[in-house]
């Protein structure tokens, strides 16, 4: 939002516009061709602290609310996620502490799926590249079988299908192990799959359209930079440039009226 030259003054159609009419009005004013009221001068410059001083507050407002939108996504829906991921491994370590090779394979595929999961939200959300190029590199990385990237892929490249098949053999393994309290256990860790997946949720929602910044402040935001960019050139209008006169030396022509009669009437 911030006006930022990054061409030359003739390339931008505000600064040329704001130029030729400094220009022009300036030489008005040291010609004496116009002259302009020192109470228009003093109101437009009231005008102008008014809408700098509502833009600054308003900025101040904006800048600190999307500051809370980045510490929001990064504590508590990044680091919610990575913490919810770490329960799950610490949970699985605790209920599952055998070392032979379905354990191992279980183990992996939690540890595969879940990464798989945080690839795609971060694909999903960055928007550079198409879900299938995203789904492509996630399976290249070998976090996704062949197979498994084209179920993710048919089903429009979704971070929470990994988090599915996570909760579905967990669930599994606890009851063909018959685990005691396989009740508890298969509510526990679908409580940890659906922190996981609100996470997702949290971080896709703050950079879509409907993210955590109202969409109406960020339209009045827009409106005003408009109106600050323009009001210098409404200015420039009504307030000729008095310092550059000074400098120069040059002022207007005084204003003079005819001199007053006895009966308080103007000489023609």
């Amino acid at each position: 939002m911030c006006f930022t030259l990054f061409h030359a003054i003739y390339e931008s159609r505000v600064l040329f516009t704001i130029s030729i009419v400094a220009m022009c009005f300036t030489l008005f004013h040291m010609t004496g061709v116009m002259h302009v009221d020192g109470t228009l001068v003093s109101m437009a410059g009231s005008a102008f602290g008014y809408f700098s001083g509502l833009s600054s507050f308003l900025f101040g407002f904006f800048i600190f609310d999307n500051l809370a939108t980045y510490l929001t996504v990064k504590n508590t829906y990044l680091g919610g996620f990575w913490g919810s991921f770490s329960d799950l491994m610490m949970l699985t370590a605790c209920w599952f502490p055998g070392d032979d090779d379905d354990n191992k394979e279980f183990k992996r595929s939690l540890i595969r799926w879940g990464l798989a999961a945080f690839a795609l939200m971060c694909g999903g959300a960055g928007g550079e590249i198409t879900m299938d190029a995203v789904i492509e590199q996630v399976q290249e990385r070998n976090m996704l079988t062949s197979d498994e990237a084209q179920i993710v892929k048919r089903l429009g490249g979704s971070a929470s299908v990994p988090l599915m098949w996570m909760f579905e053999v967990f669930e599994t393994n606890i009851h063909e192990k018959s685990l005691l309290g396989a009740e508890f256990k298969v509510d526990k860790i679908e409580s940890v799959v659906m922190r996981m997946r609100g996470s997702i949720s949290g971080v896709l929602t703050a950079v879509s359209s409907f993210g955590l910044t109202p969409l109406p402040l960020v339209h009045l935001m827009s409106a005003l930079v408009k109106m600050v960019r323009w009001i210098p050139v409404l200015l420039i209008l009504i307030i000729p440039s008095h310092l550059l006169t000074i400098f120069c030396g040059c002022k207007p022509p005084p204003a003079t009226l005819p001199p007053l009669d006895q009966g308080g009437r103007r000489y023609s």
